[in-house]
């Protein structure tokens, strides 16, 4: 019997040593590992985070850190051969895609808030934007204290709209006339051919916008940030083991200053500077190993 509980103890001391096998993992990791796949949905035309580049690749700056994670992934269960696969998806799909395991993590331009937080969960912050004005330098038009009197374009059903019109409430000015477009594409079209005096957007889509535009020129992206909207990599919830390799992988990007770089190529070409609240939050989520 003394011969059986000594057996048994050091059974049970090889057993806690061993190195964590297939069986004990759960979640996003034990998918990864028992299928040798991992599932990236992005956005198609999220610029500068996610999108087609001319040979129909996935591009972006979340792209390019969910790329980062995948190689994390493969040192991490032993998977130098980890198939990645891109699948494409759209605002609609993303978070029914996501919760019924047909994708692994949405790399886009996703706000991190407490409504999507009920049904998924969130990496670190990887960006921070808010709404702004795209507007034309004519106008005079600087701040949202500008706008009584002006035309402002906003796209019809878009959180700007709510946060603009809630603005000009609580601030008690004048407010604008509006006018309602049905995307972005047409609210630029509208500032070139002066429609309107000023379109609202979000900051950075602003800026692409303006990227695009060949009449760059005329117009300007100005004024405070009307919204505080932070940027996420959406992973399914109560999965912590692989949030944490996720969060790991971009603290050890942000704290090594890999990010800059990273920030200068994607950001760069669409015209789009390192804002302060970008700059702090990359410094924010730089965690100490």
């Amino acid at each position: 019997m003394k011969s059986f509980r000594i057996a048994f103890a050091i059974a049970a001391l090889c057993a806690l040593a061993a190195p964590a096998s297939s069986q004990e993992l759960y979640g996003t990791l034990k998918k990864v590992r028992d299928t040798k796949t991992f599932t990236i949905g992005f956005r198609e035309a999220s610029y500068p985070f996610a999108y087609y580049d001319d040979q129909k690749k996935p591009v972006g700056f979340s792209v390019e850190l969910c790329n980062r994670i995948a190689d994390a992934l493969k040192q991490q269960l032993n998977l130098p051969d980890l198939a990645v696969r891109y699948l494409p998806i759209n605002a609609q799909t993303r978070i029914p895609l996501l919760t019924n395991g047909t994708i692994d993590i949405e790399c886009g331009s996703t706000t991190n808030n407490l409504a999507r937080q009920q049904q998924v969960d969130f990496s670190y912050n990887v960006y921070v934007t808010g709404g702004r004005l795209l507007a034309s330098k004519a106008s005079g038009i600087k701040e949202i204290e500008d706008l009584s009197g002006k035309v402002v374009g906003v796209s019809t059903g878009s959180s700007n709209e709510r946060v603009l019109k809630t603005l000009i409430e609580e601030l008690k000015l004048t407010p604008p006339r509006y006018v309602v477009l049905r995307d972005h594409a047409e609210g630029m079209l509208a500032l070139e051919t002066g429609r309107i005096d000023s379109y609202a957007h979000d900051e950075v889509g602003a800026y692409s916008l303006l990227s695009k535009s060949t009449q760059k020129d005329r117009f300007d992206v100005v004024g405070r940030l009307l919204s505080f909207d932070p940027y996420g990599l959406m992973i399914r919830r109560d999965d912590s083991a692989f949030k944490f390799v996720v969060n790991r992988t971009l603290a050890m990007i942000f704290r090594s200053g890999e990010v800059y770089p990273m920030f200068k190529r994607h950001f760069e070409p669409f015209g789009i500077p390192l804002t302060p609240p970008v700059d702090w939050n990359f410094k924010l989520n730089s965690m100490p190993d």
